[in-house]
């Protein structure tokens, strides 16, 4: 016998490299189906923990006494206030009163996980908006920026 002709062994090295190919695609295969496993544990983990999160919910009374309820106003400036835009309302005198009275009430704490707000101020969040101009101390919860951003999400 003698020499292989140089196109058989090409060929066979062909055939080699292929099988390397599947080995290595089957391999590739089974860690995606792996990771795809674990990425369904962690979304399963996530749900239960966001089940377990307790966040306050907007109709439920929360713990304030109303002997240190926030100053009156007249009728006419509470018809202006009602009258505002949100975002322009945000910006006045009485909203800027009941934020302070509010995070002093609470010790500047989140009434949701009871943080300082990390360096932030923190929010003063309204549980409805049918008092908007005339609030209630129970009408707003003080929350650090996570636990508000997280309330409204919940909402939408």
């Amino acid at each position: 016998m003698g020499p292989k002709p140089k196109g058989v062994g090409i060929v066979k090295n062909y055939f080699q490299q292929k099988a390397k190919i599947r080995q290595l695609s089957a391999k590739v295969n089974q860690q995606n189906n792996e990771i795809a496993e674990q990425q369904t544990t962690i979304n399963q983990k996530d749900d239960e923990i966001r089940r377990q999160q307790t966040v306050i919910n907007t109709h439920t009374p929360i713990q304030i006494s109303e002997a240190d309820p926030f100053p009156t106003l007249t009728p006419g400036r509470v018809a202006e206030l009602r009258r505002m835009p949100y975002e322009e309302y945000l910006q006045t005198p009485e909203w800027k009163q009941r934020t302070r009275m509010m995070r002093a009430r609470f010790d500047n704490r989140c009434q949701t996980c009871n943080s300082n707000g990390g360096g932030r101020p923190l929010e003063v969040h309204h549980r409805h908006y049918d008092d908007v101009g005339y609030e209630k101390p129970t009408d707003l919860t003080v929350l650090c920026r996570e636990c508000h951003q997280l309330i409204h999400r919940m909402r939408d």
